[in-house]
């Protein structure tokens, strides 16, 4: 189960077993992805979902709730916001002061891209689209967003992840690796992207990962296995 408390009672936010929202129905099964506001409202994932209508196909999805009523933010075998797919495997969630919802789905189904589009970074229960795998990327190198990974959501909404894989980039593999930055409205921006200099000017940056997203919009990073420091392997990771 998910509670929440402060030493004293701890209120039930949701229980394995007990009926999920929604219309594919069913009981909730185990939860992950557990995230918090400042208002104590709870985003979550369940997977493993008994008596859905669908069986193994809607026996996933996103929850929030604060220790009343549950909402359904989405379910697996849901289309996708722009009509390519049908969501399938959530991951990271986040959740704004204002109790909406972010999340990822990792492996959308029955896309046209297979898999050059079938990852993405949605938010709401109208499920509006906010990266999409294979939209233009930005940057110098160009290229096309890949894979979504180590997605982190904020109280403003903004949405920091690292996008690995993706096609048609100036240098293909040896700058395909970036961390990026979508605001609540606008462009996406690019943070760091593999190749880019050090800040010292000591090596070049590779291996981007353990993104992480402050209130503030501030993005912080780790490279490791960066190319070309005075070191060798004795300085050659960071965090930025």
């Amino acid at each position: 189960g998910i509670f929440r408390g402060t030493g004293g009672s701890l209120p039930q936010i949701a229980r394995e077993g007990n009926a999920a929202p929604g219309g594919g129905g069913g009981a909730f099964g185990s939860f992950n992805n557990i995230k918090m506001n400042s208002s104590g409202q709870v985003a979550f994932t369940s997977s493993s979902m008994t008596g859905t209508s669908g069986g193994t196909a809607n026996d996933r999805g996103v929850f929030s709730g604060d220790g009343g009523a549950i909402t359904e933010i989405a379910r697996e075998g849901d289309t996708a916001p722009d009509a390519n797919g049908t969501l399938s495997n959530f991951g990271n969630v986040g959740i704004r002061d204002d109790g909406q919802v972010a999340f990822v789905d990792f492996t959308i189904q029955g896309t046209s891209g297979g898999f050059a589009d079938n990852s993405g970074i949605f938010r709401g229960s109208s499920t509006a689209q906010l990266v999409r795998e294979g939209q233009a990327a930005p940057g110098a190198g160009g290229g096309l967003v890949g894979s979504t990974s180590n997605v982190q959501f904020n109280e403003a909404g903004q949405v920091a992840f690292e996008s690995f894989g993706g096609a048609g980039t100036s240098g293909g593999a040896a700058n395909d690796n970036g961390v990026f930055l979508r605001e609540t409205t606008g462009p996406l921006t690019e943070i760091a992207r593999e190749g880019d200099a050090a800040p010292d000017a000591n090596g070049t940056l590779a291996s981007i990962n353990q993104v992480r997203l402050n209130k503030a919009g501030q993005v912080a990073f780790s490279s490791s296995s960066m190319a070309g420091t005075a070191g060798g392997t004795s300085d050659n990771s960071g965090v930025f």
